[in-house]
């Protein structure tokens, strides 16, 4: 704001100082009473028929009039000379006054667009996390081995894991999909899904969803390698939902029973160092 009055209060300035000398400019070229009185002298006495006179008074009358002639035009020249000067001070300010009014106009248009590049971002921050704060948050919460009754298992049992919603807005389109192997531990090689996937299903805020997968029945060998801690049952699956954001999110899960950690006596499932993740 003060740098606006300031180029106003200059432009005003020499606005003035042109109207100035601009005035001064006509008075000299249009107004020429004391440098033309000589010849007005002149012309009147011709007119009423008086003699003009010779020699050195009407050289004197000529050189007079010719003289006030070229003072005139020498004082219209110098005050010319002046205004023409004024005005390109002036010219030259106001082209210093308009590049700072540009400057001014370029660091406001780049304050206002770096304003709204900032509002948008708070708005896009307050959305993420809005979303992340109440979009439904699927994973893995626990899993056993059911049917299971000892040493040399000779009927099939099942395992089954339990996915639960920890978020503040339903899961739609919830589905698994998984199976269960017997293999060395640690694992020496990735496991194939073998059961389709089950579902759609909801799983609203604080809810849970069951998914159980059948083992068949081990052989003596395959107790002797889980007694020894040299084997383990894996169960492993991947899983995909739809949050109330209308995103699709995606996870997978590996457990084992077994292995390293030996036969559990509550049946529990523990999990993978791999293989788990959720977005």
């Amino acid at each position: 704001m003060a740098k606006m009055i300031l180029n106003v209060a200059v432009f005003g300035f020499f606005l003035l100082v042109v109207c100035v000398l601009g005035f001064f400019l006509w008075k000299t070229l249009f107004t020429p009473e004391t440098y033309g009185q000589i010849d007005k002298n002149t012309e009147i006495a011709r007119s009423s028929g008086q003699p003009s006179k010779q020699g050195s008074g009407g050289d004197s009358s000529s050189s007079n009039g010719s003289k006030s002639t070229e003072e005139a035009i020498a004082d219209y020249t110098k005050w010319l000379a002046i205004f023409t000067l004024f005005l390109v001070l002036a010219t030259i300010g106001l082209f210093i006054s308009g590049e700072r009014n540009v400057e001014v106009a370029r660091k406001s248009a780049d304050a206002a667009r770096q304003s709204a590049e900032a509002s948008k971002y708070a708005v896009e921050l307050s959305d993420r996390t809005a979303e992340r704060q109440l979009r439904a948050y699927i994973s893995p919460h626990s899993g056993m081995v059911l049917d299971l009754a000892g040493a040399y298992q000779t009927e099939p049992f099942s395992l089954r894991i339990i996915f639960k919603n920890s978020g503040q807005t339903p899961a739609y389109s919830f589905t698994a999909e998984g199976g269960v192997a017997f293999d060395k531990y640690p694992l020496a090689q990735p496991l194939q899904i073998t059961d389709g996937p089950s579902g759609p299903s909801v799983i609203g805020p604080a809810g849970e969803y069951t998914l159980n997968v059948g083992m068949k029945a081990l052989t003596k060998e395959q107790w002797d390698a889980l007694m020894s801690n040299t084997a383990a049952i894996y169960v492993h699956g991947k899983f995909r939902y739809r949050d109330a954001f209308k995103k699709d999110r995606r996870g997978s899960f590996l457990y084992f029973y077994g292995g390293a950690g030996g036969l559990r006596i509550d049946r529990a499932l523990t999990f993978y160092h791999e293989g788990n993740d959720a977005d």
